[in-house]
């Protein structure tokens, strides 16, 4: 199915789906199309795309000193990188970059 196939009120009615923040699987599902021609259908009609939560956050949140205060006291402690992941409620990831911005970590 392609967006010829459609007529102008099953078009109008994906849009305001869209505009009412239906969740785009559920719009999909419910007009059974392909997200691609979701996709394409909102750019023809220059629809601006909502933004996901992970596009809304930034990808290296800066962390309070606090934060990283704790993280090195922990660590220098000898809590381990997971222990310290699990406590704090933080990406093992984020523990380690952090240790590693405060030269603890090679």
């Amino acid at each position: 199915m392609n967006i010829e196939d459609l007529s102008k009120e099953k078009i109008e009615e994906i849009i305001n789906d869209y505009k009412k923040g239906l969740p785009v699987k559920e719009i999909v599902k419910k007009h059974n199309i392909y997200l691609a021609l979701l996709y394409e259908i909102l750019r023809k009609y220059n629809i601006p795309l909502r933004k996901t939560e992970k596009q809304k956050m930034p990808t290296h949140k800066r962390k309070k000193k606090s934060i990283i205060k704790k993280i090195v006291k922990m660590y220098r402690r000898g809590t381990s990188i997971y222990k310290i992941s699990k406590q704090l409620g933080l990406p093992t990831s984020t523990v380690y970059y952090i240790l590693k911005r405060q030269g603890l970590k090679k």
